[in-house]
Formats: C-alpha cells, structure tokens, sequence
C-alpha cells in the first residue's frame, strides 16, 4: 500500500462513516469556551475512546456502535488529517522528482499499522497542534468593524 491509496481508502472510510455531514468541533466545546484553548483537554478526555475505536476499525474493518458522540466528532477530525497528511505525503515530491519523507513507516507491516500510524501517532505529533490552529483561526470573534481596505 502507498500513501496515495491509503488516503483513498480512509476517504471511504471517512464518507461511509460521516456521509455529507460535518462534526463541528464547537460542538464539544461549552459556549463560553475559547474552542481553541479547550480542544487539546477535550481530545485528551477522549483519546482512549477514540485509540479504541481506531483499533476495532483495524482488527474488524468496523466502527464500534458503542463511539460517542465526542468520540465520533473528535475522529472526524483525525481522519480528515490523516487524509491530508497522506495526500500530502503522496504528493511530496523535489524539483528533480526524488522522495522527500514520503517513505512509509519502517515499523508499519500492516494497513491497519498504516491506519493506526496516521490517526494516533500522525495525530498526535502533529493533528492536534494542527487542529487548535484551525480552531484558532476559525472560531474567533469577527472585527468589531470592517477594515476598510480602500486606504493606502
């Protein structure tokens, strides 16, 4: 298995699980919360649920019935990031076409290694982080008031 079919074998996933709905991740979040200074402790909170949900899907190739809502939201989040790490690792080619870290992991046998690679280890070094700067980004207030952008 390659990075190109295994980002194409968990957008099955992802839309099979999912279909044409989006998990917000406010919805985890209490109202009065800054999403983005929140969303570690809260993917801290689930992180076993969620490992144990990724290694059924491994073992089984089903998702448990028993994943809360938290835990299904929270793996919405990191399936779209293994689904970008892939493409991107896919995709990461130099100027003269040599590989640049688009080597699979040395201790991965498996696709259920490759899965649980992207959605725990992936995730955890670099989804998360990834994941509040989104939030960051998304999440907050709007301008007070339009920048008028007229002015030089």
């Amino acid at each position: 298995m390659n990075w190109q079919a295994l980002a194409d074998l968990l957008q099955e996933v992802l839309d099979g699980l999912f279909e044409d709905t989006i998990p917000s991740l406010r919805s985890l979040v209490p109202a009065s919360a800054d999403a983005a200074s929140e969303i570690v402790s809260i993917d801290k909170l689930f992180q076993k649920g969620v490992g144990r949900a990724v290694f059924e899907y491994t073992m089984t190739g089903q998702w448990p019935e028993t994943l809360t809502g938290e835990e299904k939201t929270l793996l919405f989040y990191h399936l779209k990031f293994a689904i970008a790490l892939a493409h991107s690792l896919a995709d990461n080619q130099r100027v003269g076409g040599e590989r640049l870290l688009a080597n699979l992991p040395d201790d991965a046998k498996t696709k259920a290694d490759l899965i649980q690679w992207l959605l725990e280890y992936a995730w955890e070094q670099g989804g998360r982080g990834y994941t509040v700067a989104v939030c960051a980004g998304l999440l907050t207030a709007p301008p007070a008031r339009p920048l008028d952008l007229s002015k030089n």
